[in-house]
C-alpha cells in the first residue's frame, strides 16, 4: 500500500543523504580525519542516488 502522503519521501531521503555528505565531509576535512571525508564522500552522494533511482508508484 502507498500513502498518499507521502509522496516526496524519495526525493527527502535522497536530499538528507545528499545535505548530510556534505556536512561529514566539511566536519571530518575540518577535524583533519582526510579517509572519513574520502569515504563520505564517496558513500553518501551514491546512495541518493541509488535511492532517487527506485521506480516507485510516484516516479
Amino acid at each position: 500500500m502507498m500513502d498518499p502522503t507521502g509522496q516526496t519521501y524519495q526525493a527527502d531521503v535522497a536530499n538528507a543523504l545528499r545535505t548530510a555528505a556534505w556536512w561529514t565531509l566539511g566536519t571530518a576535512a575540518l577535524c583533519r580525519c582526510r579517509i572519513t571525508a574520502v569515504a563520505q564522500s564517496c558513500v553518501l552522494p551514491w546512495a541518493a542516488w541509488w535511492i532517487g533511482s527506485f521506480d516507485t508508484y510516484y516516479h
